[in-house]
């Protein structure tokens, strides 16, 4: 799995297609100390061995 904490949903996105992954639930919260729109956390975590064509969940800031 891929490190998609710290970057833009866009780019998160981007990853995970180019992975063959999905982009799942996106949960937003208010964190003031990641820039709007950017992920803060992310299931599966970075570095879990998965399966292409498994579904990413998101937290990202407001």
């Amino acid at each position: 799995m891929p490190r998609l904490v710290g970057l833009s949903i866009e780019d998160a996105e981007l990853i995970l297609t180019e992975s063959g992954l999905f982009m799942g639930i996106r949960t937003p919260i208010s964190k003031g100390t990641y820039e709007p729109n950017t992920v803060v956390s992310q299931s599966p975590a970075e570095g879990e061995i998965i399966r292409q064509n498994t579904i990413v969940n998101i937290t990202y800031s407001l």
